[in-house]
């Protein structure tokens, strides 16, 4: 807020800002996007690849900003990276494309053999990554665990 603040724009005066959280419950965000597109906001903006695509099922018409989310393409958010159809677009952590770096820079610092990954139990990243995790192993010469937990916040 002090970015904004700085810019002189002020809460209440320039814009408004309504948030919606589903403490855990992901079956409650389709309800929370369309409370947001009833109200007519200039953007949604959400931090889960859950509530992108419950935005991305509310509404075609506002624009829908996500960010920190996994690969956006296997998530069904959107079809091309470089031009996102529709009215979603945002920032991708991209963490199956970099889980081989990320892995091979851990194993650099810290000299390990045995890693363990903490991956949400359900997710397509998840999925994917369970699909990549034999050959970056080998790839890497390491011994890799996949701990799926569940009850991750959404």
């Amino acid at each position: 807020m002090a970015g904004l603040t700085e810019r002189g724009w002020t809460e209440r005066q320039n814009f408004t800002l309504e948030s919606r959280f589903a403490h855990g419950d992901g079956s409650r965000l389709p309800a929370l996007a369309k409370e947001l597109v009833d109200l007519k906001v200039d953007v949604i903006v959400t931090g889960s690849n859950a509530g992108a695509l419950a935005a991305k099922k509310a509404t075609s018409r506002i624009p829908v900003v996500f960010v920190t989310v996994g690969d956006p393409i296997s998530g069904g958010l959107v079809t091309n990276l470089h031009h996102p159809e529709g009215n979603l677009t945002g920032v991708t952590a991209l963490g199956v494309e970099l889980a081989a770096k990320r892995l091979e820079l851990l194993k650099e610092s810290f000299g390990g053999h045995r890693f363990a990954v903490l991956a949400r139990d359900g997710s397509p990243y998840t999925e994917e990554f369970k699909g990549q995790s034999g050959d970056l192993a080998r790839a890497l010469s390491v011994e890799l665990r996949l701990i799926e937990v569940q009850g991750i916040a959404i």
